[in-house]
């Protein structure tokens, strides 16, 4: 826990949000009395969960897919390979 003045804080707020990014917090004081306090927000918790393998059979890959693409190239370049 860190504690900082008002006045510290105004000249160095951008470095002190870095260091509550770090999980540090931060006690803002005025006239040496504690008046609030920095600290980071926990990320948001999703309510879902992800399971491997759940999109197996709903994606289909052509059994040409790792073919040559010569013509493609040809046509995209202009015959200049």
């Amino acid at each position: 826990m860190i504690i900082a003045s008002v006045s510290d804080i105004k000249a160095k707020f951008s470095a002190y949000l870095k260091k509550t990014i770090a999980g540090q917090e931060v006690i803002v004081a005025s006239h040496n009395v504690p008046i609030a306090t920095l600290k980071s927000i926990a990320p948001k918790q999703h309510n879902y969960t992800r399971t491997l393998g759940s999109a197996s059979g709903k994606v289909k890959i052509s059994k040409n897919f790792n073919d040559s693409l010569k013509s493609f190239e040809k046509d995209f370049y202009g015959g200049n390979l």
